[in-house]
């Protein structure tokens, strides 16, 4: 037989469940077996079995340990787009050699000359003490001066610099020997002259070229 008690101390819900409250200070320990009705456990799984957290937004630098290889592609910098191959130095990355790098090997490709055949004399009928025609090497760094002259017998042909086009002649600290054929090749490297000429001193005929780069 059935056995109905009324007493307001042991009140259930709807659902049968009782309500107690708890009034105790210190901490109660809990075991989350479930969230909204699912199942959770510890360790790793996949998101839809996992609880949602945020990370704060004052979160310092979380280090990331990784076994495998990360592949990052690099397309911006500071918002500007960045590709592969030569460009100009605005979109360029910036870098700086190590303080204790080696030396570093350097080539170079030969730049085309300046100058013609003849532009200093071209077949000049000379006596001594004439100046070839000037040349403009303003330009130039390294000059290299050839010709023939129909003098063979080694008379010197000297060189002067000049600071302006028609100016006065500076004869320089050396001179030109031709060989017995009357050939002469004489290089000027790493100066600083603005025009050449040259002085001869024999009769003789001459074809002299200036070179430089």
């Amino acid at each position: 037989m059935s056995r109905l008690v009324s007493n307001s101390a042991f009140a259930v819900n709807s659902d049968y469940e009782q309500i107690v409250s708890i009034n105790n200070a210190s901490a109660i320990d809990q075991n989350i077996a479930e969230v909204g009705g699912t199942a959770v456990s510890l360790g790793q799984k996949v998101d839809a079995s996992s609880i949602p957290v945020v990370i704060a937004s004052d979160q310092s630098a979380i280090p990331i340990t990784t076994s495998t290889t990360l592949n990052v592609d690099l397309d911006s910098v500071n918002g500007t787009s960045i590709s592969l191959g030569q460009t100009t130095k605005s979109a360029s990355i910036p870098v700086a050699l190590a303080s204790d790098t080696g030396t570093l090997a350097v080539s170079t490709t030969n730049a085309n000359n300046s100058g013609s055949e003849g532009n200093l004399s071209n077949a000049q009928a000379t006596i001594s003490g004439d100046f070839s025609t000037e040349v403009d090497v303003r330009a130039a760094r390294n000059i290299t001066i050839l010709g023939n002259t129909s003098d063979t017998s080694m008379n010197p042909i000297n060189i002067h610099a000049l600071v302006t086009s028609g100016g006065t002649k500076i004869k320089m600290n050396f001179s030109i020997y031709p060989d017995v054929n009357g050939n002469f090749v004489e290089k000027l490297e790493n100066i600083a002259v603005n025009y050449i000429q040259l002085e001869y001193n024999a009769t003789a005929t001459v074809t002299a070229s200036a070179l430089f780069n």
